[in-house]
């Protein structure tokens, strides 16, 4: 007997297409820069013009202060919600990450959760304290990962030393709240709202350290700009001269409402003068326009928040400075962007001073060209070439 004849075999299943890899955070630059451009403006509305124009100026300006600061702040809101978004869903892609991606998106969708209602009517102090807590766990957390990569590593020393300020910050105001009644408990609060300033000085000092490394030239004039921008708002507001009374008068009002509270121990004029540099800083971030977005972003957002995280659109940046940070530090485009602005930065400091250190010596070789009388009167001869008789002879 025949056997049957044996059925061909089914063809190869073709291999599955492997899976999308993930979008640059270039692709982003637009959106990352305007929705910080935003944020940053509304922060500075919000912090430092608005709560002085209340009792210095006609209720007609005090009405559109209001408006324009409104408007800014909710397209601001909605805007960070959109990079969180964003940045949620590619952080679930980054299988590099590991399980640790799942923690920081947990923190996120705390800290979201509780500053949404914000948007509708003001938060409860209880939600306050907790949604300060988790986004600067959220921020401590995010900051650890760009610490090992070269080109976000000083942006991300910036978020933690402002997570940092921002925790104890949102510890002082626990503890002032419930030590009312012992002068102990208050001392305490104030210990730790000093810790908050020292944190939050050293956080602008490593921001204007590196403008003045990436920047060169222009960072060091920006963030020299800066500090002298808020040494003069300080000035004004704590001296208000009788020249510029309206301004100062517009300036102490808001330094009181924005100042630290509970008072720190001994430095309070430098808690001062942090406010309106920190303000300032972050307007210098949104000028460094050779730097990646999702890089200098999160430093600009990091340095609007003051460490606030108590406000919902100040812990709502830190949330989104953060996760992009946590992208561009694995972004090998965003590297590669960062080592040749750098390189481009350096070779044009050297072609600079080569160019003024090869006028000098032509300046003294042309100097000593020029006859020079001698003692007695008469010009000296220039020495003549070999072979060439001088003149006259």
């Amino acid at each position: 007997m025949k056997s049957p004849p044996a059925s061909p075999a089914p063809p190869p299943a073709s291999p599955a297409p492997p899976p999308a890899p993930p979008a640059s955070v270039e692709t982003m630059e637009p959106l990352l820069r305007v929705t910080v451009a935003i944020a940053v403006v509304s922060a500075v509305l919000g912090l430092l013009v608005l709560p002085g124009l209340l009792g210095n100026v006609g209720e007609q300006a005090v009405v559109w202060g209001e408006r324009v600061t409104s408007t800014f702040t909710y397209v601001a809101f909605v805007g960070l919600l959109t990079l969180i978004g964003l940045g949620g869903y590619e952080l679930i892609r980054r299988v590099d990450l590991g399980a640790s991606r799942y923690a920081a998106l947990a923190l996120a969708v705390v800290c979201v959760g509780l500053a949404s209602p914000a948007a509708a009517r003001p938060l409860l102090a209880l939600a306050q304290v907790v949604l300060a807590l988790a986004a600067g766990g959220f921020t401590l957390f995010t900051a650890a990962r760009p610490l090992r990569s070269v080109h976000t590593r000083a942006v991300a020393v910036v978020l933690g030393f402002v997570g940092l300020a921002g925790l104890f910050r949102a510890l002082a105001w626990t503890v002032a709240a419930f030590s009312l009644a012992s002068p102990s408990g208050y001392t305490l609060a104030r210990g730790l709202s000093t810790l908050a300033v020292v944190l939050w000085g050293l956080a602008q000092l490593v921001a204007v350290a590196y403008f003045a490394t990436r920047g060169k030239l222009r960072g060091r004039v920006l963030g020299n700009a800066a500090l002298i921008a808020g040494f003069f708002a300080t000035f004004l507001a704590t001296r208000r001269p009788p020249s510029l009374a309206p301004v100062g008068a517009v300036f102490h009002v808001a330094f009181s409402v924005g100042a630290s509270s509970p008072e720190p121990l001994g430095i309070a004029p430098i808690a001062y003068y942090l406010f309106p540099t920190g303000l300032a800083l972050a307007c210098v971030a949104l000028l460094q326009r050779q730097t990646v977005g999702a890089v200098v972003g999160p430093l600009a957002l990091a340095l609007a928040s003051q460490g606030r995280f108590d406000v919902p659109l100040a812990a709502l940046s830190v949330v989104a400075g953060g996760m992009w940070l946590v992208l561009a530090a694995g972004d090998e485009r965003a590297l590669w962007s960062e080592l040749i602005s750098a390189r481009r930065l350096a070779q044009d400091d050297a072609g600079a001073q080569g160019k003024r250190g090869a006028r000098a010596p032509s300046r003294e070789r042309g100097a000593s060209l020029e006859p020079k009388p001698t003692a007695e009167g008469r010009v000296a001869e220039t020495p003549s070439p070999a072979g060439e008789p001088p003149d006259g002879a």
